[in-house]
């Protein structure tokens, strides 16, 4: 019996040493969390370690509000001393990543999964400028160009909603999506990131109709020269580009003519961005 009590009593003592320094774990691992609407859909974010602060902020755009609810999607992020570890509802979508990767990879997903699963808004792949009573609309896939002439007609007067997606709403406008314009940059692997407010974005730019859709690709030597492309030939390309094609056809197929309904379209190659930049404003008019 006394035998049995002193095992007892060991057994309380070891439990409560371990529950101490449970404790002590958690304080020093406080999990951090972040939660914001995106586009109708709530995203939230929850990390242990500081150094992902960065990222978790990077991922986050200036026009996004904090908000409380059932999240639609979670990004969890851990660090190893093999790199860090992103999981994205639960599944693992990048393992291994250091600092500047993680930021990158985590912005990439989460900004994927708004434009496919946004349920009030349609995703087009492309640049956006405001120009005078309208926006102008560069469709174009990655690394073909629309970041550079972003920038110039930006340089020209125009106020920056995107280098990357175009926001549509139900009517046919076109909301911010005000990530920092990305340039990419012989010899350096992420390049250099612009922020939105830098380019003449601001947070009380309304939605606005589509002025114009310019569809052009970067080809040495070219000269930009726009030719007038049919109604029906237009929405089977801005389709080409719109995220949503594919998962929700319908909502794409009913939204995108409002686009074209006072937008003039254009389809040409292009040389370089400065030159095309002016002749863009000058097939505008004023």
């Amino acid at each position: 019996l006394l035998l049995c009590c002193a095992m007892q009593g060991t057994s309380r003592q070891r439990s409560f040493g371990r529950s101490r320094r449970d404790i002590t774990f958690v304080k020093q691992f406080k999990m951090h969390t972040k939660q914001c609407l995106a586009y109708g859909r709530i995203v939230r974010f929850e990390w242990a370690d500081d150094t992902a602060s960065l990222a978790v902020e990077r991922a986050i755009l200036p026009n996004w509000r904090k908000v409380n609810g059932s999240p639609d999607v979670t990004y969890a992020i851990s660090l190893s001393a093999s790199g860090a570890t992103v999981l994205e509802n639960g599944i693992v979508v990048e393992a291994e990543l250091d600092s500047a990767n993680l930021a990158h990879h985590l912005k990439r997903h989460c900004h994927i999964n708004v434009a496919t699963h946004s349920p009030d808004f349609v995703f087009i792949h492309a640049g956006v400028v405001s120009i005078g009573k309208g926006v102008v609309l560069i469709p174009g896939r990655s690394y073909s160009g629309k970041s550079t002439l972003v920038r110039e007609l930006v340089k020209l007067g125009g106020r920056y909603f995107s280098d990357e997606y175009a926001v549509i709403d139900r009517e046919g406008n076109v909301l911010a999506f005000p990530r920092a314009l990305h340039l990419r940059m012989e010899g350096e692997a992420l390049g250099l990131f612009i922020p939105a407010p830098q380019l003449n974005w601001s947070e009380e730019m309304p939605p606005s109709p589509v002025r114009a859709v310019v569809f052009t690709d970067y080809k040495t030597g070219h000269q930009w020269a726009p030719g007038a492309v049919s109604q029906g030939r237009s929405a089977l390309l801005l389709l080409e580009h719109t995220v949503c094609a594919r998962s929700d056809p319908a909502k794409a197929i009913a939204i995108l003519p409002r686009i074209l309904e006072s937008a003039a379209v254009t389809n040409s190659l292009r040389g370089e961005a400065v030159p095309t930049a002016q002749a863009i404003l000058d097939w505008l008019g004023p």
